[in-house]
């Protein structure tokens, strides 16, 4: 193993969590996180890891680095750069699952962008199209046979792909810590309530706001609508059960709060733009070497 590489044994300071090596090399490594902590504050302060970036497959973890607080969940990948410290809570119940993704101090800079690496980005926003392209690396780093160039390219592509998606609107300030709080702990709620119906003025009461200052509040900062963001999070709930092998597409839809099969496939022409059953198949025929060649079918170069 590289020494780089065993910096990322301490990442997340995790209690009650599991890492597997993924992939290792000279550049960069890709590892598996099973975290089974249960909804709680702030842990122990850790620091000194390499840099990396944390996509999530399932639940919600939070990063604290000073006064800010950082939200991820299927829908949010955030950046931990190596000059800076954090702890971690866990704001909802059931844990979560992540693949990180680091890089040699020698190329991070111009694999996650300077803006990251001097602390001025944490929050990636990870679209339909990108969260299957992640689930398809994880499912293809599964296998024993390893291709490792073309894993390299593949990941390395990933990271390209979540860095020109658009920014969410992050500014400083008391006052945005604040308004950025208080979306937190509505995308918290989303994803807690992933299963059900929730209305606005629910959540809004829950929050202590009014329902239209929550909703402007959180397109404001998202530029999404909630109810387009809970619809992200359901899709990326759904294509996480077809990447674990789900296969009962009725079950899965009622499980994760649809009305329907047929309201499941219409959120996935939305955001993904084919149907459950079209990624389930892309999922299944998903090796490490033609995962390159999936990239490059789900989703257009930006711009």
């Amino acid at each position: 193993m590289h020494s780089w590489v065993r910096w990322l044994r301490f990442v997340h300071c995790r209690r009650m969590s599991h890492q597997t090596p993924l992939l290792e090399t000279r550049t960069l490594s890709v590892s598996d996180i099973q975290c089974h902590a249960p909804r709680g504050g702030c842990g122990p302060e850790c620091g000194g890891e390499v840099a990396h970036l944390t996509l999530l497959r399932h639940g919600s973890f939070a990063y604290h680095l000073g006064q800010q607080r950082h939200v991820a969940d299927p829908a949010t990948a955030l950046f931990h750069s190596a000059r800076h410290s954090y702890r971690i809570s866990h704001p909802i119940d059931g844990g979560d699952s992540c693949t990180v993704i680091a890089c040699s101090a020698d190329v991070a800079e111009e694999v996650f962008g300077a803006d990251a690496l001097d602390g001025r980005r944490h929050d990636f926003a990870v679209d339909a199209p990108t969260h299957l392209a992640h689930l398809a690396m994880w499912r293809a780093l599964q296998s024993d046979t390893h291709e490792s160039l073309t894993a390299e390219e593949c990941a390395l592509e990933l990271v390209g792909w979540l860095r020109h998606l658009p920014r969410l609107r992050v500014r400083s300030g008391a006052p945005r810590r604040r308004l950025r709080r208080q979306v937190d702990d509505a995308r918290c709620l989303l994803a807690e309530r992933l299963d059900s119906n929730v209305a606005i003025d629910s959540l809004a009461r829950t929050l202590g706001l009014s329902p239209f200052h929550l909703m402007r509040s959180f397109r404001a900062q998202t530029g999404l609508t909630l109810r387009t963001y809970r619809r992200r999070l359901r899709v990326a709930a759904a294509m996480a059960a077809l990447a674990r092998g789900h296969d009962d597409l009725t079950r899965l839809a009622l499980d994760l709060g649809f009305a329907s099969h047929s309201h499941m496939d219409a959120a996935f022409r939305r955001e993904l733009g084919h149907t459950p059953t079209h990624a389930r198949h892309r999922l299944a025929r998903t090796g490490k070497s033609q995962w390159r060649r999936f990239v490059q079918a789900m989703q257009t170069p930006p711009g």
